[in-house]
């Protein structure tokens, strides 16, 4: 039986039984089936996670902000932290999947209405969908395959299951309420429906939630790209749904479509992370512009979109604006071509505006955007060639960005003089330089920037078969592992490791994987035979310090927490990712005794709160004591941090401002922490700010010594500080140097 989503849909005036479908819910079966509608598109950001949360009173967070100055999804310097984290739309679709599939019940099916007319999944759809697959929810599709950057289907088919049929006939109904369920893209809104008279039972909606509903997709029986017309008489409905503005404007008549307001749409759509359709609007806004400055306007948000999606030949394509543009928006179209044009890799040593930028660098007057667009230029001519004239550029950039007082733009420059060393064979001035690099985000490093550094640094080492390489190789393994969603992996970082930036985000995990089972292969040879046909039944997650360890395991090097029960893992284990786990695991077990090698569990990688994988004794004895992990075997050597040993640790615990926190400033009854990289301003009061004071005058304290210096029982002053160690703002750790 042909499913009802692809049939043809009955005329408008035919005849339909007028009988009342169950309402959702009425049958066990109904309560277990959850229906996505996606029949006209997507016209919202996160559009298949909200219906499933409305239905399932799921709270998913507000998501990304539509605000320029608060959104991830940016260009320019904002997006140098940004981008080293992971890209935000995949991380955000992940979280969303992962509340929505803890909240199905375990039989569930989620049935996906599929886009008709050939519109769009959407961005926010096809990644949020793929990763609920991940979590094993069952995903049945109705209707035509739409297209998906995925590298396989995330859907089933099931012949049993058919879309909801139609109520009554849409002839029998007023032009209002045909236009209303025809045209209206997703859940329809209680409000719109008894605006419309249009009364549930009648016309077989299925109630989702408290105040939506589903239209069985039969009425959907007009290619919206024919029914310009028929979209103008609905302009009231704009004011009401963002969503139907998004498609009323796509679709009404040119001579009602407003370029402004599809500008607007546009940008919001961009930095909610719906990026598809922001292309899409921005498109449409140029397209039916009336004036140079609307143009203009529409020509930003694209090149903004594109500069984002690295389109960087489509952006030095594009027609140059009107002279009676806004000057403004005229320069700032220059500015993304000059940047498309660097980051392009193009021959051409100096595109235009690039001298001008480069005079205002001589002349002392290069602000951040200038230092920013001259250290990718510098990048991207190291990638060609590095001619002496290159490094001297790259030299007054670094003073310059240096003088600037700003670790993005300092983490940038030498980054280039790491290159430059490396193609000069410098191997020791490529290290020197990758660790002022990675200085400027010590204390906030997450996992992904701990696989670039680590990485880099082992390539920097004379001997790729020497200890120091192997550690970190090992080290770059095990936080990769811990890494999730892959997928979400920073372009730059996987670009930087694996010397290419066109492998699909989908092909990443066998890629990373391979490349670092290599690379701890060539560093560790005895491991990787030790390793060799071994599958061991292991599963690997990021620690987030309260996850039930129950020992922590260690070698030079690297050590990691040890939970005994397996975590179910969302991702399917490549063989090249299976590989690596082996490796990194015989790695840090060599030293183990027989018996004491624990089996079935989980890795859990801790970063050692923003640094590193904790590599010598004293690190994975400060992690086991911020965790509460008892029993620590590091090496040959094994440590009970039970109740007798632990509070003689304690007191001896070394107490300092952590390496991320850039500056403290006194605030009226407060303190306010600025960090170097990544994390926002922090107010501290109180007994907080207390602590702190004796510390922005010495550089490290014994947390015993501290306590007598406040007046504070060392308990409570521990109890303090793990408060202020988890915000970054200070670190409490072992020293037995």
């Amino acid at each position: 039986m042909a499913d009802d989503a692809t049939a043809p849909p009955p005329p408008a005036d035919a005849p339909v039984a007028d009988v009342a479908p169950s309402a959702e819910g009425s049958t066990a079966a109904d309560r277990l089936l959850h229906w996505i509608d996606l029949t006209l598109g997507a016209w919202r950001p996160r559009e298949a996670a909200s219906q499933l949360a409305c239905r399932l009173g799921v709270d998913l967070g507000p998501g990304l902000p539509d605000d320029v100055q608060l959104s991830p999804v940016t260009v320019g310097l904002r997006a140098i932290d940004i981008d080293a984290i992971g890209d935000p739309v995949a991380l955000q679709c992940h979280d969303d999947a992962r509340r929505i599939a803890d909240a199905l019940p375990a039989a569930a099916t989620v049935a996906v209405l599929a886009p008709r007319y050939g519109l769009p999944l959407g961005t926010f759809n096809d990644w949020f969908l793929h990763f609920l697959r991940r979590f094993a929810v069952s995903l049945v599709l109705l209707g035509d395959e739409p297209a998906t950057v995925m590298a396989r289907s995330a859907f089933e088919r099931r012949k049993d299951m058919t879309a909801p049929s139609p109520g009554i006939a849409l002839g029998s109904a007023r032009p209002d309420q045909q236009a209303t369920l025809r045209f209206f893209p997703g859940l329809l809104p209680r409000a719109i429906m008894e605006r419309a008279g249009i009364e549930p039972e009648r016309f077989a909606l299925i109630p989702v939630g408290d105040d939506r509903y589903v239209i069985p997709p039969a009425y959907r029986d007009l290619d919206p790209l024919s029914a310009a017309a028929r979209i103008d008489t609905m302009e009231e409905l704009e004011a009401h749904d963002v969503g139907f503005a998004a498609f009323g404007q796509s679709f009404c008549t040119a001579h009602f479509a407003d370029s402004e307001r599809l500008s607007r749409l546009a940008r919001g759509a961009f930095h909610s992370g719906e990026i598809d359709l922001a292309r899409s609007l921005a498109t449409r806004a140029r397209n039916v512009a009336r004036t140079p400055d609307a143009a203009a306007a529409a020509d930003l948000i694209r090149q903004e979109i594109r500069l984002y999606q690295r389109r960087f030949n489509e952006i030095v394509a594009n027609a140059e604006p009107s002279r009676r543009a806004p000057a403004r928006i005229r320069d700032r179209l220059s500015a993304y071509r000059l940047r498309a044009e660097i980051e392009s890799g193009s021959p051409d040593k100096h595109p235009a505006g690039l001298q001008a930028v480069i005079d205002r660098l001589d002349a002392g007057a290069a602000d951040s955007e200038d230092l920013d667009l001259l250290c990718r230029h510098v990048a991207r001519r190291v990638a060609i060639e590095a001619g002496d004239s290159t490094a001297a550029l790259a030299t007054k950039i670094t003073a310059a960005t240096v003088a600037a007082k700003d670790d993005r733009l300092v983490y940038l420059a030498m980054m280039n003089g790491a290159a430059i060393a490396r193609k000069r064979g410098d191997r020791g001035g490529e290290r020197i330089a990758l660790r002022a690099a990675f200085a400027t985000n010590d204390g906030s490093r997450g996992l992904a920037e701990i696989v670039g550094m680590n990485v880099l640094l082992a390539r920097s080492e004379a001997e790729p078969t020497g200890e120091a390489a192997a550690r970190a190789w090992l080290r770059s393994g095990l936080a990769w592992l811990a890494c999730d969603p892959v997928e979400a992996f920073p372009f730059e970082t996987s670009e930087l490791i694996l010397g290419t930036g066109s492998v699909p985000r989908t092909e990443l995990d066998h890629s990373i994987s391979a490349l670092l089972s290599a690379g701890l292969g060539r560093a560790l040879p005895s491991v990787a035979e030790e390793a060799k046909g071994h599958e061991p039944r292991l599963s690997v997650r990021s620690s987030g310090g309260q996850d039930g360890a129950s020992r922590l395991i260690g070698v030079p090097g690297a050590a990691v927490l040890w939970g005994p029960q397996a975590a179910d893992s969302p991702l399917v284990a490549s063989p090249a990712r299976q590989r690596l786990t082996a490796l990194v695991w015989a790695a840090i077990t060599q030293s183990c005794k027989a018996g004491e090698k624990p089996g079935t569990g989980t890795i859990l990688v801790d970063t050692n709160l923003g640094r590193d994988i904790p590599a010598s004794k004293d690190e994975a004895a400060s992690v086991a004591l911020r965790v509460g992990v008892e029993h620590v075997l590091f090496g040959r050597e094994r440590i009970t941090l039970d109740s007798v040993l632990r509070p003689r640790y304690i007191a001896d615990l070394k107490v300092g401002l952590s390496p991320a926190v850039a500056r403290i400033d006194d605030m009226a009854g407060a303190l306010r922490v600025a960090f170097r990289r990544h994390l926002a301003e922090i107010e501290v009061t109180g007994p907080e700010a207390d602590l702190l004071g004796p510390l922005r005058e010495r550089d490290r304290l014994q947390l015993g010594s501290l306590a007598v210096l406040v007046g504070m029982p060392i308990s409570e002053t521990e109890r303090r500080l793990r408060g202020l160690e988890v915000r970054r703002i200070v670190r409490v750790e072992v020293d037995s140097g």
